[in-house]
């Protein structure tokens, strides 16, 4: 019923993607900058700090939802209990 309120609305469709994008840059800005610096710089954690930086709530790839994305698939929801715990845990969720 959620996943298709949100092919249906864009609006919702919209929301859904920035409260991920808000988890992610919420996420990234909480390591310490040395903690940054030590992920960045081993190469075999680049998909480590992509899935830091990027991912959103629960781990979801919330870019490929993306009207705008070239390989756009239909949005899910991946862990409804995550998703309830980070709308209880945001004043603007």
């Amino acid at each position: 019923k959620f996943e298709s309120r949100l092919m249906d609305d864009p609006d919702a469709l919209h929301s859904f993607i920035k409260s991920h994008e808000g988890y992610a840059t919420e996420r990234w800005d909480s390591i310490l900058p040395e903690h940054k610096a030590y992920i960045e710089s081993h190469s075999s954690s680049s998909r480590m700090t992509q899935m830091l930086q990027y991912s959103g709530i629960a781990g979801t790839d919330f870019e490929s939802f993306s009207p705008l994305s070239e390989e756009s698939k239909p949005a899910s929801i991946k862990c409804l209990h995550a998703h309830y715990a980070h709308y209880r845990s945001q004043i603007e969720n």
